[in-house]
């Protein structure tokens, strides 16, 4: 179990010209306000805005991080003492070489001693369809 052996390694988070470093427990970095099964480190995220959410939690023990982790995934993480969310168009973690991560769902680990992130205006054309309104009569 992952959660019973983590020791949170010194890291440097990077975005745009903010610069946090410690040994966070969590660093989450989002597009959009929602990450997988509903969970919401950063509320105020908006996909079309060109910018990541960096949500950014301290060092915790793990008796603390149980009693947060509710909090710091349902939105109201953000209001911790020790946590931060920091916004930009560029992200850089530096920490250790094959530190454990998660990239989209998969676990992976860093490939070097750090890992960027970077959004390009207008690289990816996103195509939704337009809401559909149904309406009529139903039949007995």
């Amino acid at each position: 179990m992952a959660f019973a052996s983590y020791r949170p390694s010194k890291l440097e988070v990077e975005v745009d010209s903010q610069r946090l470093v410690g040994r966070p427990t969590i660093v989450h970095v989002n597009l959009g306000r929602f990450c997988g099964g509903g969970v919401v480190f950063t509320p105020e995220a908006e996909l079309d805005d060109g910018l990541f959410d960096v949500f950014v939690l301290g060092e915790l023990t793990r008796l603390q991080a149980i009693l947060r982790w509710k909090a710091v995934t349902t939105g109201e993480g953000r209001t911790l003492p020790d946590a931060a969310i920091l916004r930009g168009s560029r992200v850089v973690v530096r920490g250790p070489a094959g530190r454990l991560l998660h990239a989209d769902g998969e676990v992976r680990r860093f490939v070097g001693t750090e890992v960027r992130a970077r959004l390009v205006p207008d690289a990816l054309e996103v195509v939704h369809a337009a809401p559909v309104l149904v309406t009529g009569h139903a039949h007995p």
